[in-house]
């Protein structure tokens, strides 16, 4: 030590107040420790032991809300939005949580109480490397300016802890990498994800996850991509994800939202204590938001107890009380948390704001396609047409495969080829276009090697097997249709060799025929077309899917009705109902009607119907004379009974009458 703190009188033993007793010393004897001192204040700051701080507990201690990101700036206060208490604890270095999932409105405050807490906390209390992604690049860049540079401009603890990685970078990359002492934050778009292809991550988030591209090129799904990038802390890593969802149908963020144990926040009645989740209700619910003569601003919320409208001046004591209860407890390290703008604070969006926009949008799919999504925080489902495929197993009919009805004049095939499997369907036809399953499966093996023939055989062998029909007589597979999308060279060799099938590719463009006028396929070595070489028959899959699920929503015989088997298992049903018919608008407004297959799932039957339809239009469906057909099959049936009945007497071998002439050599 110096000699002016040695010298100095206030640091020097009093000698007139002896010791109390032996061996004992008061703090009168004790020299004062000198914490003004600014290395030892250093020294003792590092020993002293870190605080041990939860999530919410450091947010309401340190976390401060710049002026510029919103109007209730300065302090955070976890008891504002209370239903973020929990996300935040999962979120907490002790939980055993490794997986949280927010499917969330917008304006509920999730991206500053979750993202930017997560981050913040990281860097001050847990330092790891993290990453943020978002699904441009551009909206990285605004977020770190927006809202993470302007938290850290507000917050004093973080004062000298974050700096720029400039290193030689341009500014712009400095700006989406921030370092700090053991740890970083990375900000990147979900287009440009692949950047972080070398980087070990242990804290991810994915935030707006269904703005996310659906392909990184040719290296599939980025959010399975980006999730690999937490392997190497896998013990420790937590991923948050959260996004705004859309339609049922593509929502990624509710795919995740369905593996976790799926929490829904419960808050009590002011009047009769009662649990209950905020939902909109209806018109016929005893529960839900409810207003009067048609003016939102007398909105109340009618409690599915006691059913007592509650006024909203009691949704803050109702959000305080509330606690959040899953639905799928089995699953323990994957939670899940979904929530609506009713449950937003009091003084952000009303429950009048709530019920003036669904007065707005309600007529409209657009833009109650946009209520659903941006405040009720849920899926839209969006109204295609699309038939029911139990109510079409409910019309099967009392008859069994490879048997034709009476009815049925000819039978055509539709095949689906996949790398793996042919599906196929057999179809019986007659009048007015109506149409029997007579069978449907599929035949395995690998349709791509061009020199094993064998699932190529077995469908041969299938096609050829004859249909047992009603007047007792058998009936032939007169032409079926292949789809030559996929393996086009195998299919072609194929068909080349046989008669009653032909190649079909697929125009989904609106307003084809359903069978178009086919071209030669086959060219010699100069380029001229062979005149007996392969056809390709075009197919116009939107026109015949039309017709199809028009003819399946007819519930009444009526011209091209469809007939099902009891012997259809409930696979057949479903892949041929999987597509929906929707409305999709463009960027100017104007819709327009598409198909649209729903994840994970399949559609061969569907596909193989629409071919089955194309191959009896080829054999003459649409100008068959069924007069002409149907006494022909009176003609069969007649004479399988004469041949049945007219019994069989056996006849003596001819006489040989032919002249027998001796042969000249006996004439000598």
């Amino acid at each position: 030590m110096n000699s002016e703190y040695n010298e100095s009188p206030a640091h020097k033993p009093t000698p007139s107040n002896p010791p109390i007793g032996e061996g004992l010393v008061t703090a009168q004897h004790c020299i004062p420790f000198p914490t003004y001192h600014p290395i030892l204040s250093g020294i003792i700051a590092g020993l002293e032991p870190d605080e041990d701080l939860n999530m919410p507990d450091w947010a309401d201690k340190y976390r401060k809300l710049p002026r510029e990101s919103t109007h209730e700036y300065g302090d955070y206060r976890v008891k504002r939005t209370p239903y973020m208490h929990e996300p935040l604890m999962c979120l907490s270095p002790r939980s055993p949580v490794k997986n949280i999932v927010v499917v969330k409105p917008t304006q509920i405050g999730a991206t500053d109480g979750l993202g930017n807490n997560f981050l913040l906390y990281t860097a001050h209390k847990k330092p790891r490397p993290c990453l943020t992604i978002l699904p441009t690049v551009e909206l990285a860049r605004r977020h770190v300016k927006s809202k993470m540079d302007k938290s850290l401009a507000a917050m004093e603890c973080m004062h000298g802890i974050i700096r720029d990685a400039h290193g030689g970078k341009k500014r712009d990359e400095s700006i989406l990498l921030k370092e700090f002492p053991g740890g970083f934050w990375m900000f990147l778009g979900a287009n440009s994800a692949s950047a972080a292809r070398s980087v070990s991550i242990c804290n991810l988030i994915l935030d707006d996850v269904d703005g996310f591209v659906m392909e990184l090129g040719d290296e599939g799904d980025p959010i399975d991509i980006i999730k690999k990038r937490t392997d190497a802390f896998s013990a420790i890593a937590k991923i948050l994800l959260m996004s705004t969802p859309t339609t049922l149908e593509t929502s990624r963020i509710w795919a995740e939202f369905l593996l976790t144990d799926q929490c829904y926040y419960y808050v009590p009645c002011p009047f009769c204590d009662h649990g209950q989740t905020l939902q909109l209700g209806g018109p016929d619910t005893d529960y839900g938001l409810k207003w009067k003569d048609n003016d939102p601003d007398t909105a109340q919320y009618l409690c599915e107890q006691c059913h007592t409208l509650i006024p909203e001046i009691h949704k803050t004591r109702m959000l305080e009380q509330g606690k959040w209860i899953p639905t799928n407890p089995k699953v323990k390290l994957s939670r899940g948390f979904q929530l609506s703008s009713f449950y937003s604070p009091y003084g952000w969006v009303s429950w009048s704001v709530m019920a003036k926009e669904f007065l707005d949008s309600y007529k409209e799919p657009r833009k109650l396609k946009v209520y659903y999504n941006t405040r009720l925080g849920l899926p839209f489902e969006e109204r295609g047409q699309q038939p029911e495929w139990t109510l079409l197993k409910n019309r099967s009919e009392p008859y069994k495969y490879w048997y034709a009805p009476e009815h049925a004049g000819f039978v055509t095939a539709g095949v689906d080829v996949q790398r793996n499997r042919l599906a196929v369907v057999i179809k019986g036809w007659g009048r007015n276009e109506e149409s029997w399953l007579i069978w449907w499966g599929e035949v395995f093996g690998d349709t791509t090697d061009t020199e094993s023939t064998d699932v190529w055989d077995q469908l041969d062998g299938l096609i050829s097997r004859p249909i047992t029909h009603a007047l007792g007589f058998e009936l032939p597979v007169l032409c079926t249709a292949i789809d030559s999308s996929d393996n086009t060279h195998v299919v072609y060799n194929f068909v080349r060799k046989r008669s009653k099938y032909i190649a079909i590719k697929g125009q989904s463009q609106t307003g084809k025929p359903i069978l178009g006028r086919p071209t030669k396929q086959d060219v010699n070595y100069k380029g001229c077309v062979i005149k007996d070489g392969v056809e390709l028959w075009p197919v116009g899959t939107d026109t015949a899917k039309r017709t199809i699920y028009d003819r399946l929503e007819a519930e009444t015989p009526a011209h091209g009705r469809i007939h099902f088997t009891l012997d259809a298992p409930d696979d057949y049903y479903r892949q041929l109902t999987a597509e929906k018919h929707v409305t999709r608008y463009d960027k100017f407004g104007f819709g327009h009607k598409e198909w649209f297959l729903p994840k994970h799932k399949r559609n061969e039957a569907l596909d193989c119907e629409v071919y089955a339809l194309a191959a009896a239009i080829k054999v003459g469906l649409l100008h068959m004379n069924w007069d002409n057909v149907y006494t022909h099959h009176k003609n069969l049936k007649e004479r399988k009974i004469q041949e049945s009945t007219t019994p069989i007497v056996p006849t003596a071998k001819p006489h040989n009458t032919r002249q027998r002439y001796p042969s000249k050599y006996m004439r000598r």
